[in-house]
Protein backbone atom coordinates (compact mmCIF):
# COMPACT_ATOMS: atom_id res chain seq x y z
CA UNK A 1 0.00 0.00 0.00
CA UNK A 2 1.74 2.89 -1.02
CA UNK A 3 -0.07 6.66 0.52
CA UNK A 4 -0.94 10.41 -0.25
CA UNK A 5 -0.17 12.60 2.81
CA UNK A 6 -1.07 16.32 2.55
CA UNK A 7 -2.72 19.01 4.61
CA UNK A 8 -1.37 21.93 7.01
CA UNK A 9 -1.79 20.03 10.29
CA UNK A 10 1.48 18.88 10.18
CA UNK A 11 1.26 17.22 13.86
CA UNK A 12 -1.49 14.60 12.75
CA UNK A 13 0.23 14.29 9.20
CA UNK A 14 3.15 13.17 10.82
CA UNK A 15 1.62 11.11 13.56
CA UNK A 16 0.28 9.38 10.54
CA UNK A 17 3.59 8.48 8.90
CA UNK A 18 4.57 7.31 12.83
CA UNK A 19 1.14 4.93 12.70
CA UNK A 20 1.99 3.36 9.29
CA UNK A 21 5.71 2.69 10.29
CA UNK A 22 4.28 1.05 13.61
CA UNK A 23 2.19 -1.04 11.70
CA UNK A 24 4.64 -2.08 9.06
CA UNK A 25 7.10 -2.81 11.74
CA UNK A 26 9.91 -0.86 10.57
CA UNK A 27 13.11 -0.11 11.95
CA UNK A 28 15.89 2.79 10.91
CA UNK A 29 17.63 0.25 8.52
CA UNK A 30 14.69 0.05 6.15
CA UNK A 31 14.12 3.91 6.50
CA UNK A 32 14.56 6.32 3.83
CA UNK A 33 13.75 10.00 3.48
CA UNK A 34 13.71 11.58 0.14
CA UNK A 35 13.28 15.68 -0.49
CA UNK A 36 11.43 16.21 -3.83
CA UNK A 37 12.97 19.27 -4.84
CA UNK A 38 16.46 17.99 -3.77
CA UNK A 39 16.37 14.15 -5.14
CA UNK A 40 15.65 13.32 -8.66
CA UNK A 41 12.81 10.63 -9.04
CA UNK A 42 14.85 8.17 -10.98
CA UNK A 43 17.02 7.59 -7.13
CA UNK A 44 13.53 7.57 -4.93
CA UNK A 45 12.41 5.04 -7.71
CA UNK A 46 15.27 3.05 -7.93
CA UNK A 47 15.72 2.86 -3.96
CA UNK A 48 11.48 1.71 -3.94
CA UNK A 49 12.70 -0.71 -6.39
CA UNK A 50 15.41 -2.17 -4.09
CA UNK A 51 14.38 -5.09 -1.06
CA UNK A 52 14.59 -4.38 2.19
CA UNK A 53 17.76 -5.15 4.69
CA UNK A 54 16.67 -8.30 6.44
CA UNK A 55 13.10 -7.78 6.45
CA UNK A 56 9.84 -8.18 5.54
CA UNK A 57 8.97 -4.21 5.02
CA UNK A 58 10.64 -1.54 3.65
CA UNK A 59 9.48 2.32 3.93
CA UNK A 60 10.21 5.22 1.63
CA UNK A 61 9.58 8.63 2.65
CA UNK A 62 9.18 11.52 0.12
CA UNK A 63 8.81 15.17 1.49
CA UNK A 64 8.08 18.38 -0.33
CA UNK A 65 6.29 16.71 -3.00
CA UNK A 66 5.47 20.18 -4.59
CA UNK A 67 4.97 18.68 -7.89
CA UNK A 68 1.28 18.35 -6.16
CA UNK A 69 0.72 22.04 -5.40
CA UNK A 70 0.01 24.60 -7.81
CA UNK A 71 3.99 25.38 -7.86
CA UNK A 72 5.92 25.03 -10.43
CA UNK A 73 8.17 21.96 -9.72
CA UNK A 74 10.84 19.90 -12.04
CA UNK A 75 9.84 16.25 -11.07
CA UNK A 76 10.07 13.28 -13.40
CA UNK A 77 5.89 12.55 -12.96
CA UNK A 78 5.73 9.80 -15.66
CA UNK A 79 8.67 7.95 -13.78
CA UNK A 80 6.53 8.23 -10.71
CA UNK A 81 3.09 7.04 -12.07
CA UNK A 82 4.56 4.14 -13.83
CA UNK A 83 6.24 3.19 -10.09
CA UNK A 84 3.04 3.16 -8.69
CA UNK A 85 1.05 1.14 -11.00
CA UNK A 86 3.87 -1.74 -10.32
CA UNK A 87 5.02 -1.37 -7.15
CA UNK A 88 7.22 -3.47 -5.11
CA UNK A 89 5.33 -5.29 -2.83
CA UNK A 90 7.46 -5.14 -0.01
CA UNK A 91 8.30 -1.26 -0.63
CA UNK A 92 5.50 1.37 1.04
CA UNK A 93 5.61 4.63 -0.35
CA UNK A 94 4.74 7.95 1.49
CA UNK A 95 4.17 11.16 -0.71
CA UNK A 96 4.35 14.20 1.80
CA UNK A 97 2.98 17.36 1.18
CA UNK A 98 2.99 20.24 4.10
CA UNK A 99 0.09 21.86 2.54
CA UNK A 100 -2.58 22.08 -0.49
CA UNK A 101 -2.41 20.10 -3.43
CA UNK A 102 -4.13 21.42 -6.49
CA UNK A 103 -6.64 18.86 -7.24
CA UNK A 104 -6.94 20.70 -10.96
CA UNK A 105 -3.78 18.78 -11.42
CA UNK A 106 -3.56 15.84 -14.02
CA UNK A 107 -0.82 13.94 -11.98
CA UNK A 108 -2.77 15.18 -8.52
CA UNK A 109 -6.04 13.10 -9.73
CA UNK A 110 -3.50 9.94 -11.19
CA UNK A 111 -1.50 9.59 -7.60
CA UNK A 112 -4.95 9.92 -6.11
CA UNK A 113 -5.95 6.97 -7.84
CA UNK A 114 -2.45 4.55 -7.33
CA UNK A 115 -2.29 5.81 -3.71
CA UNK A 116 -4.31 6.00 -0.36
CA UNK A 117 -5.29 9.45 0.26
CA UNK A 118 -5.46 11.36 3.45
CA UNK A 119 -6.08 15.03 3.73
CA UNK A 120 -4.94 16.93 7.10
CA UNK A 121 -6.67 19.68 6.95
CA UNK A 122 -6.10 23.23 9.32
CA UNK A 123 -7.84 22.65 12.65
CA UNK A 124 -11.15 24.97 13.55
CA UNK A 125 -11.72 25.80 16.65
CA UNK A 126 -14.46 23.17 17.56
CA UNK A 127 -12.24 20.23 15.94
CA UNK A 128 -9.13 21.62 18.04
CA UNK A 129 -11.71 21.98 21.09
CA UNK A 130 -12.47 18.21 20.74
CA UNK A 131 -8.84 17.28 19.98
CA UNK A 132 -7.84 19.07 23.73
CA UNK A 133 -10.92 17.28 25.12
CA UNK A 134 -9.92 14.12 24.37
CA UNK A 135 -6.57 14.42 25.23
CA UNK A 136 -7.28 16.09 28.26
CA UNK A 137 -9.54 12.81 29.30
CA UNK A 138 -6.60 10.80 28.24
CA UNK A 139 -3.82 12.01 30.58
CA UNK A 140 -6.15 12.75 33.30
CA UNK A 141 -6.03 16.43 33.52
CA UNK A 142 -8.53 18.24 35.71
CA UNK A 143 -8.94 21.90 34.42
CA UNK A 144 -11.55 24.53 34.94
CA UNK A 145 -13.48 26.25 32.54
CA UNK A 146 -11.69 29.74 32.72
CA UNK A 147 -8.23 27.97 32.49
CA UNK A 148 -9.32 26.02 29.83
CA UNK A 149 -10.09 29.31 28.22
CA UNK A 150 -6.53 30.72 28.99
CA UNK A 151 -4.95 27.43 27.79
CA UNK A 152 -7.09 28.00 24.19
CA UNK A 153 -5.98 31.68 23.93
CA UNK A 154 -1.73 30.63 24.62
CA UNK A 155 -2.03 27.75 22.29
CA UNK A 156 -3.87 28.64 19.86
CA UNK A 157 -3.75 26.08 16.63
CA UNK A 158 -1.01 24.22 17.06
CA UNK A 159 -1.17 21.21 18.09
CA UNK A 160 2.92 20.57 18.36
CA UNK A 161 2.81 22.88 20.71
CA UNK A 162 -0.36 22.01 22.15
CA UNK A 163 1.02 18.69 22.82
CA UNK A 164 3.79 20.08 24.56
CA UNK A 165 2.01 22.25 26.97
CA UNK A 166 -0.07 19.56 28.06
CA UNK A 167 2.63 17.47 29.06
CA UNK A 168 3.39 20.27 31.25
CA UNK A 169 -0.15 20.73 32.84
CA UNK A 170 -0.30 16.25 33.24
CA UNK A 171 2.50 16.86 35.73
CA UNK A 172 0.41 19.27 37.99
CA UNK A 173 -1.52 16.67 40.28
CA UNK A 174 -4.85 19.25 41.29
CA UNK A 175 -6.83 21.00 39.06
CA UNK A 176 -5.41 23.01 37.30
CA UNK A 177 -6.72 26.82 37.78
CA UNK A 178 -5.79 30.03 34.95
CA UNK A 179 -2.66 31.01 37.61
CA UNK A 180 -1.49 27.67 37.17
CA UNK A 181 -1.80 28.37 33.08
CA UNK A 182 -0.38 31.53 33.23
CA UNK A 183 2.52 30.19 35.15
CA UNK A 184 3.10 27.25 33.32
CA UNK A 185 2.52 28.27 29.53
CA UNK A 186 4.07 31.46 28.26
CA UNK A 187 1.88 33.59 25.88
CA UNK A 188 3.85 32.67 22.10
CA UNK A 189 5.34 36.13 20.80
CA UNK A 190 3.09 36.38 17.82
CA UNK A 191 -0.08 37.02 20.18
CA UNK A 192 1.86 39.99 21.47
CA UNK A 193 2.70 41.24 18.01
CA UNK A 194 -0.54 41.27 17.23
CA UNK A 195 -1.55 42.91 20.56
CA UNK A 196 0.84 45.54 19.75
CA UNK A 197 0.01 45.99 16.02
CA UNK A 198 -3.74 46.71 17.51
CA UNK A 199 -2.13 48.88 20.31
CA UNK A 200 -0.65 51.17 17.18
CA UNK A 201 -3.73 51.37 15.05
CA UNK A 202 -5.74 52.32 17.63
CA UNK A 203 -2.97 54.87 19.13
CA UNK A 204 -2.32 53.92 22.58
CA UNK A 205 0.83 55.08 23.61
CA UNK A 206 0.87 53.42 27.18
CA UNK A 207 -0.37 50.08 26.01
CA UNK A 208 2.15 50.23 23.18
CA UNK A 209 5.75 50.46 25.43
CA UNK A 210 4.20 47.90 27.88
CA UNK A 211 4.05 45.49 25.68
CA UNK A 212 7.46 46.43 23.80
CA UNK A 213 8.73 46.14 27.68
CA UNK A 214 7.36 42.31 27.70
CA UNK A 215 8.95 41.53 24.33
CA UNK A 216 12.55 42.99 26.28
CA UNK A 217 12.09 40.65 29.62
CA UNK A 218 12.13 37.87 26.84
CA UNK A 219 15.30 38.75 25.41
CA UNK A 220 13.46 40.07 21.67
CA UNK A 221 16.03 42.24 19.97
CA UNK A 222 14.07 45.73 18.50
CA UNK A 223 15.09 44.67 14.87
CA UNK A 224 13.10 41.39 15.31
CA UNK A 225 10.22 43.18 16.77
CA UNK A 226 10.46 45.87 13.58
CA UNK A 227 10.44 42.59 11.46
CA UNK A 228 7.53 40.78 12.93
CA UNK A 229 5.39 44.30 13.05
CA UNK A 230 6.27 44.64 9.30
CA UNK A 231 5.30 40.61 8.53
CA UNK A 232 1.54 41.71 10.82
CA UNK A 233 1.13 45.04 9.07
CA UNK A 234 1.67 43.37 5.60
CA UNK A 235 -0.57 40.82 6.99
CA UNK A 236 -3.15 43.03 7.73
CA UNK A 237 -2.75 45.22 4.84
CA UNK A 238 -3.54 42.05 2.41
CA UNK A 239 -6.76 41.13 4.51
CA UNK A 240 -7.90 44.42 4.22
CA UNK A 241 -7.38 44.86 0.94
CA UNK A 242 -9.36 41.34 -0.07
CA UNK A 243 -11.93 42.39 2.60
CA UNK A 244 -12.57 45.45 0.12
CA UNK A 245 -12.90 43.05 -2.52
CA UNK A 246 -15.61 41.55 -0.64
CA UNK A 247 -13.96 38.27 -0.07
CA UNK A 248 -15.14 36.18 3.13
CA UNK A 249 -12.84 34.95 5.34
CA UNK A 250 -12.92 31.87 4.12
CA UNK A 251 -11.87 32.74 0.38
CA UNK A 252 -9.33 35.00 2.06
CA UNK A 253 -7.59 32.62 4.19
CA UNK A 254 -7.15 30.41 0.96
CA UNK A 255 -5.81 32.80 -1.27
CA UNK A 256 -3.43 34.24 2.07
CA UNK A 257 -2.78 30.34 2.86
CA UNK A 258 -3.56 31.28 6.33
CA UNK A 259 -5.21 29.83 9.52
CA UNK A 260 -9.29 31.20 8.90
CA UNK A 261 -9.41 31.97 13.08
CA UNK A 262 -5.97 34.47 12.61
CA UNK A 263 -8.04 35.91 9.44
CA UNK A 264 -10.85 36.52 11.33
CA UNK A 265 -9.34 38.05 14.60
CA UNK A 266 -7.23 40.24 11.72
CA UNK A 267 -10.97 41.39 10.04
CA UNK A 268 -11.87 42.21 13.58
CA UNK A 269 -8.60 44.31 13.84
CA UNK A 270 -8.83 46.21 10.22
CA UNK A 271 -12.74 46.57 10.58
CA UNK A 272 -13.38 50.28 10.25
CA UNK A 273 -9.66 51.11 9.76
CA UNK A 274 -8.58 52.79 6.79
CA UNK A 275 -6.09 51.21 4.18
CA UNK A 276 -3.66 53.57 3.60
CA UNK A 277 -3.42 53.85 7.37
CA UNK A 278 -2.24 50.58 7.81
CA UNK A 279 -0.19 50.84 4.91
CA UNK A 280 1.43 53.92 5.77
CA UNK A 281 2.59 52.31 8.95
CA UNK A 282 4.43 49.39 7.33
CA UNK A 283 5.90 51.75 4.55
CA UNK A 284 7.62 53.52 7.77
CA UNK A 285 8.65 50.41 9.17
CA UNK A 286 10.35 49.43 6.33
CA UNK A 287 12.15 52.87 6.06
CA UNK A 288 13.12 52.23 9.86
CA UNK A 289 14.44 48.91 9.27
CA UNK A 290 16.79 50.61 6.27
CA UNK A 291 17.62 53.65 8.68
CA UNK A 292 18.75 51.48 11.47
CA UNK A 293 20.78 48.60 9.49
CA UNK A 294 22.66 51.81 7.26
CA UNK A 295 23.38 52.87 10.89
CA UNK A 296 21.39 56.11 10.72
CA UNK A 297 19.50 56.00 13.60
CA UNK A 298 20.27 54.39 17.53
CA UNK A 299 17.63 51.13 17.34
CA UNK A 300 15.72 51.69 20.19
CA UNK A 301 15.32 55.47 20.54
CA UNK A 302 14.32 55.14 16.31
CA UNK A 303 11.81 52.70 17.52
CA UNK A 304 10.63 54.40 20.56
CA UNK A 305 10.51 57.48 18.11
CA UNK A 306 8.29 55.75 15.78
CA UNK A 307 5.52 54.67 18.28
CA UNK A 308 5.17 57.73 19.72
CA UNK A 309 4.90 59.20 15.63
CA UNK A 310 2.02 57.06 15.55
CA UNK A 311 0.25 56.85 19.02
CA UNK A 312 0.09 60.87 19.69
Amino acid sequence: MNYLLTGEEQYLLNHKIKEIEKDLGINDMNKIVYNATKHDAQTIISDCNTLPFFSDNKLVIVEQCKFLSATPNEFDIDALIAYLKEPLASTTLILVLEGKKDERKKVVKEIKKLCKDFVFSALNEFDRNNFVTQQLKKRNIQIDRQALSAFYQRCGFDLNRIMQELAKLETYQDTVTIEVVEQLITKPVEDNVFLLSQAIIEQNVKRCFTYVNDFKKVNVEVITLIAMLATQFRFLSQVKTLSNMRMGKQEIARELGAHPYRVEKTLEQVYRRDLGQIQKILNELATLDQRIKMGLVDKNLGFETFLIKYCT
